[in-house]
């Protein structure tokens, strides 16, 4: 195996809490008053160094004929990615997808997903850049690459309700997320591509070699051999 990471682009769509308030501005809704919980509609991902993007959508499961509100096995499907990924890229994952996850996987009592380091395109634009807008549509349109897809009215809603139509519509707007998110990171990448190989670089001075393997998790930090001199390193996630 060489150096050469296995480097996940991923994005989740979620939905709304339905319950009942009083205000519709700055309520306080208290607990009791949540009849059912935002849950995750589906997760799109796509390998770096392929041009195919798949979702996880809710609406394809079995389960969804008994509890259209159930992501577990979108959850568990995704956890199967990330166990195959060395680098998990998204625009503002580290703040959001990768905690409504984590929060979904704890309160569904799965496991958690193995310990991958990420690259925040929305973090990696506000450590290098001075851009006037960070988000990604307006990032992706700024590069000339189509930007995100337009909503029909109530889509959200009509996900909630179980209408497998709006679902797919879902999922069709959850890949194009991935897809220009993939061509924002390619363009990030130049600038982004030291902070990329030390993690991945032999720690031996002499030999400082890129053909390395991946050795598993320890500690927080990701274990690596080098396939030339056999030398040992590690970084953190």
């Amino acid at each position: 195996m060489t150096n050469k990471p296995k480097i996940c682009v991923f994005d989740i769509e979620s939905s709304h809490n339905l319950g009942f308030f009083f205000d519709v501005w700055e309520s306080n809704i208290p607990k009791e008053n949540i009849v059912i919980p935002w849950y995750i509609f589906c997760i799109s991902y796509s390998w770096l160094d392929s041009n195919k993007v798949e979702c996880i959508n809710i609406k394809d499961f079995t389960r969804f004929k008994k509890d259209k509100h159930s992501d577990i096995e979108v959850l568990k499907e995704f956890s199967k990615i990330v166990e195959q990924a060395d680098i998990l890229v998204g625009h503002n994952i580290d703040r959001f997808d990768i905690k409504k996850i984590n929060a979904r996987l704890f309160l569904n009592n799965l496991p958690p997903m193995p310990i991958v380091k990420t690259l925040d395109t929305l973090r990696i634009a506000k450590r290098y850049f001075k851009l006037d807008y960070n988000g990604l549509d307006a990032i992706a349109k700024d590069l000339g690459c189509p930007g995100k897809l337009e909503n029909s009215k109530g889509l959200w809603r009509k996900c909630f309700e179980g209408d497998k139509k709006s679902l797919e519509l879902m999922g069709k707007y959850n890949r194009n997320d991935v897809k220009i998110n993939k061509k924002v990171f390619e363009r990030e990448l130049p600038f982004i591509k030291n902070t990329l190989s030390k993690y991945f670089q032999c720690q031996n001075p002499i030999c400082k070699s890129l053909n390395i393997r991946l050795k598993g998790i320890r500690n927080g930090k990701q274990r690596y051999c080098c396939n030339k001199c056999n030398s040992w390193g590690s970084c953190k996630i």
